[in-house]
């Protein structure tokens, strides 16, 4: 959070003129609720399965920079799907 994966993402996708995806707001988008409902309302381990399905939804695209939550990576099968046809880039930044 803050690292400026929106910032970078949106400026990376401008340049390859490819589409940006946040996954973040694609969940929003579909559930129709924001992320801290969702934890609220559900917890933890339900959202991860929503962002698992949205995710391997959104991997099925082409030519698109895709920004995750930093607990995406949590689970090995988001990794294994955005490693498919993508590479992973991780910004490190210090509080």
């Amino acid at each position: 959070m803050g690292s400026g994966k929106s910032v970078v993402g949106h400026t990376l996708a401008q340049r390859l003129a490819w589409k940006f995806v946040d996954i973040d707001a694609e969940i929003v988008h579909e559930q129709k609720k924001s992320i801290p409902a969702l934890f609220k309302e559900q917890g933890e381990e339900p959202f991860r399965d929503i962002e698992e399905k949205v995710i391997e939804r959104v991997c099925l695209g082409s030519n698109q920079v895709i920004s995750t939550g930093g607990g995406a990576l949590i689970r090995q099968s988001n990794i294994d799907c955005l490693r498919k046809n993508s590479w992973l880039v991780c910004l490190w930044v210090s509080a």
